[in-house]
């Protein structure tokens, strides 16, 4: 049986789980621009009336959701240090309930300025003139939804890429354990020749 090679065998056992990583930033632009555009779109068809500007009207909702596209890794980043799906879940979710409330007011404040920039280029007038209006409750239950959708998808990706590392560390381990037997079994057919050897028969 002729020697495999050993580039050959560990390319044959190579784990071929493939590594999980968090969502670029491309990716949240489009992930946070479709859900505000589908919100519009449901918005849209619950309004009786007719829309007149509809590409002013979709900035503005999407407006409301580009904060948290820049939220999105400090929400990972955050998820991580206090994961609600450990031993110490309670206290993590008052950590991130005093974390996320000032986070809200901020997006909620992102979301004016960014309207009245929308506003502006269309030569319209701001909805709020005072960036420091009082936050309606209306606008604190939005941000907070959005808030822990994000933080509920990070939790969720980071069970996926812990599975994944799981994965990896399994299938590296079956890789050492293939790796030892085939030395055990070079190791057995080696001393198979020797026995079968003439000169070792005669002596």
């Amino acid at each position: 049986m002729p020697d495999l090679p050993k580039r050959d065998m560990d390319h044959d056992f190579a784990p071929r789980t493939q590594s999980l990583r968090y969502p670029s930033f491309g990716i949240l632009f489009v992930v946070w621009t479709l859900l505000g555009t589908l919100a519009y779109a449901r918005y849209s068809l619950e309004a009786s009336a007719a829309r007149s500007a509809v590409l002013l009207e979709l900035l503005g909702w999407l407006a409301c959701y580009y904060p948290w596209l820049l939220f999105t890794p400090l929400l990972f980043r955050l998820e991580q240090k206090f994961p609600l799906s450990r031993a110490k879940w309670p206290q993590h979710v008052v950590s991130l309930v005093l974390v996320g409330l000032p986070l809200s007011y901020l997006a909620y404040v992102m979301a004016i300025v960014l309207d009245a920039g929308v506003r502006f280029t269309f030569r319209r007038t701001p909805l709020v003139t005072d960036v420091w209006w009082p936050m309606p409750l209306r606008e604190l239950g939005l941000e907070q939804a959005l808030y822990w959708s994000t933080v509920g998808a990070s939790c969720l990706i980071r069970n996926l890429l812990e599975l994944s590392e799981k994965e990896r560390e399994t299938a590296q381990l079956a890789l050492e354990k293939a790796q030892l037997e085939t030395s055990l079994r070079q190791a057995e057919l080696e001393t198979l020749r020797m026995r079968l050897n003439p000169h070792f028969l005669f002596n």
